[in-house]
């Protein structure tokens, strides 16, 4: 006869150990079983996103890259194609003004072009650089940069050392309503920039 404590054992497995399948259980993100009442009812990557408000009547749908606004019960529509966020770097050259809120000399012409193909190039203060980026939903990072080797009097060099610095530790980028460009190191520092 079997020790009780193993009997009572076996029970507890036999009761938590689900039976065997043809294939294992699916298993969420966390490791759990799903629950059958988890499972989104429309694909988020499908779902538009939507907003309604009222007084006066107002809609908002965005879906994709289209935006879609009406106004006044819908006497009113504006559609138009969200840019990507690509687009809203890329284009005219920017000048760096200020280096983690040192300004940069107006002798001392620091700049960033964003070019298609995640690619980048401008002047470094002394240099000339090249390099890639790579902009994703969550933010924007570059790649090995390369440039010429001149050597520069101060305060030209220590400005270029400065900046390649701080741009290889960028991990996102903003542009408040003043336009400017402000690439944003992991610590805080901005490199800020105007076209």
């Amino acid at each position: 006869m079997l020790d009780p404590r193993v009997m009572t054992l076996i029970l507890v497995l036999l009761a938590i150990v689900p039976p065997a399948a043809a294939e294992p259980p699916r298993r969420s993100i966390s490791g759990q079983l799903p629950l059958p009442e988890c499972v989104a009812a429309v694909p988020v990557e499908t779902a538009p996103f939507r907003a309604r408000g009222n007084e006066p009547a107002w809609g908002l749908e965005i879906k994709g890259d289209r935006l879609q606004l009406r106004l006044d019960d819908g006497a009113r529509e504006i559609k138009a194609e969200l840019p990507s966020p690509a687009s809203l770097l890329e284009g005219a050259e920017w000048k760096v003004r200020s280096l983690a809120g040192e300004p940069v000399p107006d002798a001392v012409a620091v700049s960033i072009r964003f070019l298609e193909d995640n690619r980048i190039a401008g002047s470094s203060g002394c240099n000339r650089f090249m390099g890639g980026y790579e902009l994703t939903g969550e933010g924007l990072s570059f790649g090995q940069i390369a440039g010429t080797m001149m050597a520069c009097p101060e305060p030209r060099m220590q400005i270029e050392q400065r900046f390649l610095g701080l741009l290889q530790t960028v991990t996102r980028f903003e542009i408040p309503a003043d336009g400017q460009l402000q690439l944003i190191t992991t610590d805080g520092q901005r490199i800020t920039a105007e076209r």
